[in-house]
């Protein structure tokens, strides 16, 4: 797929906040607002990694981005605007970084070790992590109904866009799978980086996700058995043992 129609793809798919998107394009726009509303975006993705989704109240997003709540409202209309934008925003920085990354690849092997590479940077950013961004979200459901559904349209979008392009990447009909393991992996790689001090955790991790890969790709595209490079990674992971962590003796290899 050509930069073009992929770009094509995410204005489309981000960009699903419907009535709120097109009231918000009649918004008069200048650079200063511009740099406002990034802002804002910006605080409140901050405020979201230190305290989760009760951190984020308008008072304390107006605060941080030092602006009048007049102006958070005339940029998002109201808090669930400014819930679904953050999304928006995270699924955007993370699709540009994923295509950059893989786009570059046209052999099974370097095509997985590529995206394997690009979980692991989008991982290392936490404000523009979309997966933390959806967890800290997510508390938002006992929240007004409004906010809960913006949310909830905007991780929808984030799965469509993330299954069409491993459906691209990869030559498959229908790249849900490949989205569905790496969001729950990458949840699991955040709750860890959160919660153990040992970097073996994240290492062994990384070398599960590696094999679950593997042989998620083989069993999909058999013909990428053709690749010598590929059968013989897949061969590995077939046999070697579970990696170790921390608290296991022995290091992992």
């Amino acid at each position: 797929m050509s930069d073009i129609d992929r770009t094509a793809r995410l204005a489309v798919i981000t960009r699903e906040a419907d009535a709120r998107e097109s009231a918000s394009a009649e918004r008069r726009v200048t650079r200063r607002g511009l740099m406002s509303r990034d802002r804002i975006i910006e605080e409140a993705k901050a405020l979201l990694a230190e305290g989760g989704y009760p951190a984020l109240s308008i008072s304390a997003v107006c605060k941080r981005a030092e602006v009048s709540a007049a102006s958070l409202y005339h940029h998002f209309g109201d808090k669930a605007g400014l819930c679904a934008a953050i999304i928006e925003e995270s699924i955007a920085s993370s699709a540009r970084q994923f295509v950059e990354i893989i786009s570059d690849h046209d052999k099974p092997l370097p095509q997985l070790q590529a995206y394997i590479d690009a979980t692991r940077q989008i991982g290392r950013e936490a404000k523009s992590n979309v997966i933390s961004v959806l967890a800290a979200l997510a508390q938002a459901r006992s929240d007004a109904p409004e906010v809960a559904e913006a949310i909830e349209k905007a991780r929808a979008a984030a799965w469509r866009f993330a299954a069409a392009e491993f459906a691209d990447s990869f030559g498959v009909k229908d790249g849900m799978l490949f989205t569905h393991l790496q969001f729950a992996f990458a949840s699991y790689i955040d709750h860890v980086a959160q919660s153990s001090s040992s970097k073996d955790d994240a290492r062994a991790l990384y070398a599960s996700y590696r094999r679950i890969l593997l042989i998620t790709a083989a069993a999909i595209r058999p013909d990428f058995l053709a690749d010598k490079d590929f059968a013989a990674a897949l061969a590995e992971a077939s046999t070697d043992g579970p990696p170790q962590h921390s608290s296991s003796k022995g290091k992992m290899k």
